[in-house]
């Protein structure tokens, strides 16, 4: 189960998704009149609470059998999740490869294969008439005061659903839970750190470090130069000794 870091992530990331799915689909709704209740019920974490679905608006169903809305959902989809980092700068693209074109084409195939208009079709079927959903998901948390109002609200519910049934969320907070973890324990990770705290005094550092080598190197130099110019730098007989000299 992800930390709190990356439960943080997730649902951000979730609601930026609802955004998507919310417009792409606004052109198909329709006007809907009829009042419908539902709840939704999990396997321990909250997805979207208790609420009350007052339906005024449906979604046509000639836009679940539209081939370029799936593409476009999709593009959109993949594309925000390609785009996205952690404010520690984690790619989320990177959870789902071990390069940049792997990843990019193993997140395409499993949006491609899962979050269809066909699948969030049958989720929205499900939901619009008021029956419960079983899901085991990683930690989504959107709508939890929120009423669905609209048809898109609902397709966007649906979207998730399917989302979170293909993994998608869990591996992303797997993937930030395990770099987290990875960067606390790493010794390269604390040199790293200090560094980065070092940088915006970089510069000044390194003119000490030139200051303190000139010193250093330049001792010898400086007193062969004190001799060149006549200037007598041994140190002064002992005065008792030359007393003692001239007694005798």
């Amino acid at each position: 189960m992800g930390g709190s870091s990356s439960k943080t992530v997730v649902k951000q990331l979730s609601e930026s998704i609802t955004n998507i799915c919310m417009s792409t689909v606004q052109t198909c709704e329709s006007a809907a009149t009829q009042d419908q209740s539902i709840e939704v019920n999990n396997t321990g974490f909250k997805l979207w609470g208790t609420y009350r679905l007052e339906q005024k608006t449906d979604i046509k169903s000639e836009c679940f059998s539209d081939v370029q809305k799936q593409a476009e959902l999709q593009n959109k989809l993949i594309q925000t999740i390609a785009q996205s980092t952690t404010a520690t700068g984690v790619a989320l693209i990177s959870a789902f490869g071990s390069s940049s074109s792997s990843a990019e084409t193993n997140l395409t195939n499993i949006v491609r294969s899962n979050v269809t208009m066909s699948n969030i079709q049958k989720s929205y079927n499900i939901i619009k008439q008021n029956q419960s959903a079983k899901f085991s998901n990683s930690g989504v948390i959107v709508f939890e005061q929120a009423e669905l109002t609209q048809g898109s609200k609902i397709f966007a519910a649906a979207a998730l659903q399917e989302i979170d049934k293909a993994g998608i969320f869990n591996t992303i907070e797997t993937h930030i839970d395990q770099t987290s973890s990875a960067d606390t324990s790493s010794p390269i990770s604390l040199f790293g750190s200090l560094f980065s705290g070092l940088g915006s005094n970089l510069s000044t550092i390194f003119m000490f470090v030139i200051v303190i080598a000139i010193a250093i190197l330049g001792g010898p130099y400086i007193m062969e130069l004190f001799k060149s110019k006549g200037v007598d730098n041994t140190p002064p007989a002992d005065v008792t000794a030359t007393t003692a000299d001239t007694v005798q």
